[in-house]
């Protein structure tokens, strides 16, 4: 996915010449696009990434993928890189996000539940992702509920009319 992504971002870029994009990402969509930012710095595109954010991502990866992986007669090839501590989670993880990229790390839990209801909160939330972030953002939501949730989208919001203030654009342009 990330490769075709790479490659369709390209052929945008020669029809309408954009400088920058801003990624915003949920759920495997974080893994996803932290392979193609890893594989974007390496092929050098010619266009860069100035806004980043996940949004309860399992970047660490998922037990439920690794038990898949180590016990069904049958595996789905995502399990493979999903799978807490694959060598896909090794790789992605090895590489840090370039300093021009902002970075906005969104994580959410539920009371009494080990993260979101899907993606516990070690794989959403780890030190050396903090590390990483420009700024981290928690909120009481369940996993895909919080797209929806009106607290969520005024953070939102502000995000991106504060990263369009600091690249002296407004929202129009």
């Amino acid at each position: 996915m990330s490769d075709y992504f790479l490659s369709s971002l390209k052929q945008m870029k020669t029809e309408y010449d954009f400088v920058d994009i801003h990624l915003i990402t949920h759920s495997m969509g974080g893994l996803m696009s932290r392979s193609f930012l890893m594989k974007h710095q390496q092929d050098q595109a010619k266009f860069y990434v100035s806004l980043y954010m996940t949004i309860n991502s399992p970047l660490y990866g998922m037990a439920s993928a690794r038990l898949g992986v180590e016990s069904s007669p049958i595996v789905i090839a995502s399990w493979l890189d999903l799978a807490t501590d694959s060598d896909y989670i090794r790789r992605v993880h090895r590489w840090h996000m370039p300093d021009e990229t902002a970075y906005h790390l969104v994580f959410s839990y539920l009371p009494g539940e080990e993260g979101d209801g899907v993606v516990p909160m070690n794989s959403q939330l780890s030190l050396s992702l903090q590390d990483e972030a420009t700024k981290t953002y928690g909120f009481e939501a369940q996993h895909a509920q919080i797209l929806k949730q009106e607290e969520f989208v005024q953070r939102f919001h502000k995000i991106l009319a504060e990263h369009y203030e600091k690249l002296g654009l407004n929202k129009a342009d």
